[in-house]
């Protein structure tokens, strides 16, 4: 299973400054700010990004995990900008981490923000089969959403959730306390490793 969270940025919004021109200041709301037109001086690196429609905008990060289906273990994690550069970064970092972690026959199960054709057919390139949560209009194969394999594969893909809970929760990082996407990749990589263990122990 593979799945992205948003991963708060150690800036505050006063630092998400136009690139171009003079410094704002004072109330924002109602001004049109972007990550093509601003950028944290804080935490370059930092993106602002929602989760969903109506939610607050935060400058994140976003992490990726991917997760092992027998027994719930982190096979890898990455952290990479939340807005990536030439295509979604859920997908991206995703194709990156089946590129590097899986073997050609495996199923990749995710949830429908992965129900994207790049998704599908770049992991269809690895030999990999893609099992995202179907959309309305889906870029799988109508025989695939009718297979066993595929309905077993949507009853585990919420196997990545608890990762970002003990992450987020007990492993306080919700708002991580370092800049620069790549400190805060090692950050993550040392708390997937801390879940790890402390699944082995439940396991054994």
């Amino acid at each position: 299973m593979v799945d992205g969270t948003l991963i708060k940025a150690w800036a505050s919004h006063k630092s998400f400054q136009p690139k171009d021109g003079p410094p704002e200041s004072g109330d924002f709301r109602g001004k049109k700010r972007s990550n093509q037109t601003h950028a944290s001086t804080s935490d370059p690196d930092a993106k602002l990004m929602r989760k969903g429609p109506g939610m607050e905008a935060m400058l994140c990060h976003l992490g990726h995990a991917l997760v092992d289906s027998a027994h719930g273990l982190v096979r890898a994690c990455k952290v990479t900008r939340a807005c990536g550069l030439g295509g979604n970064a859920e997908v991206l970092a995703a194709l990156e981490l089946a590129d590097e972690h899986m073997d050609a026959g495996q199923i990749l199960v995710a949830d429908r923000g992965y129900d994207d054709a790049a998704f599908v057919n770049g992991l269809r390139a690895m030999g990999i089969r893609a099992h995202p949560r179907a959309k309305t209009h889906s870029r799988l194969d109508g025989r695939t959403v009718n297979q066993p394999s595929y309905e077993a594969s949507m009853k585990k893909r919420y196997l990545p959730e608890p990762v970002f809970g003990w992450m987020k929760g007990p492993g306080r990082m919700r708002q991580t306390k370092l800049r620069g996407t790549e400190k805060v990749g090692w950050e993550m990589h040392l708390y997937c490793l801390a879940f790890n263990l402390r699944r082995m122990a439940t396991l054994a």
